[in-house]
């Protein structure tokens, strides 16, 4: 996949699958192994309320990856916005999303679309 030159992407249901510390290696860390940028409004480390035996406690609550990238497409400058599906990880199986937890991205698109008109 590295190959294709793809500029953004948006994790879905079977990005999920091998559970979190394997995503967090393929897309998220500080040298994610994907050279392309995810992007997920919506995707957020589970707080310790949520899942006290979170393996992610220092990033409790916050996003796992940047909500939107913005790219500059000739003098035209234009806001990607990821939001990922909350149903899709639920229907493989509830582990694969250990320390993490969706939304359904309603809230994050109004914030992120008043940020990207406004003041981006």
């Amino acid at each position: 996949m590295n190959e294709f030159g793809i500029d953004a992407f948006t994790p879905g249901n079977w990005d999920f699958l091998y559970g979190t510390d394997h995503f967090i290696r393929l897309f998220a860390g500080e040298k994610p192994q994907a050279n392309w940028h995810a992007i997920a409004a919506n995707l957020y480390y589970a707080t310790l309320y949520e899942f006290p035996a979170t393996p992610y406690a220092d990033k409790a609550g916050q996003r796992v990856l940047l909500p939107y990238l913005i790219y500059k497409v000739g003098n035209v400058k234009v806001g990607l916005i990821g939001l990922t599906a909350e149903r899709g990880p639920k229907a493989l199986n509830p582990m694969v999303m250990e320390g993490f937890y969706l939304t359904t991205g309603q809230d994050e698109l109004s914030d992120a679309i008043e940020l990207l008109r406004n003041r981006e």
